[in-house]
C-alpha cells in the first residue's frame, strides 16, 4: 500500500489471488522514517528520546539552554548579565556580560561614560553617567572638570561661570590673590617691599616702592642703609661713595673723629681746633689761634716745634726766630733757654734716652732713669716724635714696637720725621726754665 493509505487490495504475484494488505500511516506506531516520519511529523509514531542540549528541561535536568557547552564571560553580550547552563544541564552559570565600571562604554546607549570604576564625584557616576560640571570620553572614560561652567567640581577652588582672569577667580577656576594692602606687612606681588607702615624715609615707601639708598627683605620688610652708596639715609651721619678708612666717613658711614661731613656723596673736612690732628692737618692744638705754633688753618708755624703728647707746641730755640716764651734767640747775650735771664737748665739725661731729667720728669711725666717707660720695645724719646704714648704699652710707633731704640729720635734724612731733638729740648728747656722762674 502506497504510505498514507490504511488498506488495499493487490493481486499476488501470479495473479491467482487478491491480497487484503494493510498500509503505513502515521499512527500505525510505526516510525516510518523513510516515508519522512520525525517526532516533528509524527510524535506518536517518533517519540523524542530527551537528552541534554535539546532546549527542553527534561525530568533529570536542572537547565538546559540548547546547547551541551559550558559558557564564558565572552559569551554573554547583554547589560547585566546572562543566565546560562553548564555542559551536562545540571546546573545554572550567572555571567556579568556588560555592565558598569568595566572601562567599556556600552554602544547600546546604556553609559554615557565609563571609567573602570563605580565611584561618585569623579565625573562617571556609580551608574555611568556623566556628573554635573564634568565632561568625559574615551573608554575607560577620562573625565575632567569643565572651568567657566558655574559649577565647582574636581580639584576647583572656584567656578564664577568664566574663564577672565583678575576677578577672583583664575582662568583655570584657582582662587586668585586679591591685591595687597601696603602697610600690611605682607610682600605682594605689585609691591617691592612692605615694612607695616606707610612712612617714608624709612627705607619702604607709603606706596610700598623701595627708597633710593636703601636694601629691604623680609616680610615684614626690614629696611637698612647701603652704606657706600653715596646716599646719606637713615642712621648714616655721612656717605662718600666709598669704604675707605681716615678721610673723614668710615666704612660704616658714620662720621669719624676730627672730622665733619656734609652733603651727598659727603664731603668730609678736617676740623681745624678741635685737638685731633686728622687728614691735612699738620698739628691742631686744640684752638684756631694764631702765634701759638699751630695756624687757624692747623698748620705748624715757623719757629715752633710741636709734639702730638698733649698738643704741645714749643718754640724752636736756636732757629733765630723769637716766638712764644722766648725774648731771644741767637743773640751771644741770650742763654741755651732763648731768655736774658739768669737761669740755670739741667740738661742732666740719666736713661741716654735724649730727653733731659726734668723734662721728663715735669712735663712728660716718663721715668728719667728707663729709656723705655712703658717697657714696649721703643724709647721715650721714639715714641714722643712718633706721636704715641711713651706710658702706654699698648701704643707702639707705626711699624711695631721694634722700632726705635733708646736715644733714637726719629729723624730721617727725607725730612719727614720731626725736626732736630736737640732743639725741641732746647725748647723743652726753656719752657721748664719759664715754669720754674714764675
Amino acid at each position: 500500500c502506497a504510505y498514507g493509505t490504511a488498506t488495499c487490495t493487490l493481486c499476488n504475484a501470479d495473479c491467482t489471488a487478491e491480497l487484503s494488505l494493510t498500509g503505513r500511516t502515521c499512527g500505525d506506531l510505526t516510525c516510518d522514517t523513510a516515508d519522512g516520519e520525525d517526532s516533528g511529523t509524527c510524535p506518536g509514531d517518533c517519540p523524542v528520546v530527551p537528552f541534554c542540549g535539546d532546549n527542553n528541561v527534561d525530568i533529570d535536568e536542572t537547565c538546559d539552554d540548547g546547547n551541551n557547552a559550558d559558557e564564558t564571560e565572552a559569551d554573554c553580550d547583554v547589560y547585566g548579565g546572562c543566565t546560562a547552563c553548564n555542559a551536562d544541564c545540571s546546573a545554572e552559570i550567572e555571567l556579568e556580560g556588560r555592565f558598569c565600571g568595566d572601562g567599556a562604554v556600552d554602544s547600546d546607549g546604556s553609559e554615557d561614560c565609563d571609567d573602570d570604576n563605580t565611584d561618585d564625584d569623579d565625573g562617571c557616576s556609580a551608574t555611568c553617567t556623566i556628573e554635573d560640571g564634568w565632561q568625559c570620553s574615551g573608554a575607560p572614560s577620562t573625565c575632567t572638570s569643565v572651568c567657566g561652567d558655574n559649577i565647582i567640581a574636581g580639584n576647583e577652588e572656584c567656578d564664577d561661570g568664566n574663564t577672565d582672569d583678575d576677578d577672583g577667580c583664575s582662568a583655570t577656576c584657582t582662587t586668585e590673590v586679591a591685591p595687597g594692602v601696603c602697610g600690611d606687612g605682607t610682600v605682594d606681588t605689585d609691591e617691592d617691599c612692605d615694612d607695616g607702615n606707610t612712612t617714608d624715609g624709612d627705607g619702604c615707601t607709603a606706596d610700598c616702592a623701595d627708597e633710593a639708598g636703601w636694601t629691604c627683605a623680609g616680610a615684614p620688610s626690614m629696611c637698612a642703609p647701603i652704606c657706600g652708596d653715596g646716599i646719606v639715609v637713615g642712621t648714616e651721619g655721612c656717605d662718600d661713595a666709598n669704604s675707605f678708612t681716615l678721610e673723614g666717613c668710615s666704612p660704616t658711614c658714620t662720621v669719624e673723629t676730627g672730622w665733619s661731613c656734609a652733603g651727598a656723596p659727603s664731603v668730609c673736612d678736617e676740623v681745624c681746633g678741635d685737638g685731633i690732628i686728622v687728614g691735612d692737618e699738620e698739628y691742631d692744638d686744640g684752638n684756631t689761634a694764631n702765634g701759638d705754633g699751630s695756624s687757624a688753618d692747623c698748620e705748624i708755624e715757623d719757629g715752633w716745634f710741636c709734639l702730638d703728647l698733649e698738643t704741645l707746641c714749643l718754640p724752636i730755640c736756636g732757629d733765630g726766630m723769637v716766638v712764644g716764651t722766648e725774648t731771644c734767640d741767637g743773640e751771644s747775650s741770650c742763654n741755651g733757654a732763648c731768655s736774658h735771664d739768669d737761669v740755670t737748665v739741667n740738661t742732666t739725661d740719666s736713661d741716654g734716652d735724649g730727653i733731659p731729667d726734668s723734662v721728663e720728669t715735669e712735663i712728660f711725666g716718663t721715668d728719667p732713669n728707663d729709656a723705655d717707660s712703658d717697657n714696649d720695645g721703643a724709647s721715650d724719646s721714639y715714641e714722643l716724635f712718633a706721636g704715641t704714648d711713651p706710658l702706654d704699652a699698648n701704643d707702639v710707633p707705626e711699624g711695631g714696637a721694634s722700632t726705635g731704640q733708646p736715644g733714637d729720635t726719629g729723624c730721617s734724612s727725607t725730612g719727614t720725621a720731626p725736626r732736630n731733638i736737640g732743639l725741641a729740648m732746647m725748647a723743652l728747656l726753656g719752657l721748664l726754665a719759664v715754669r720754674r722762674r714764675r
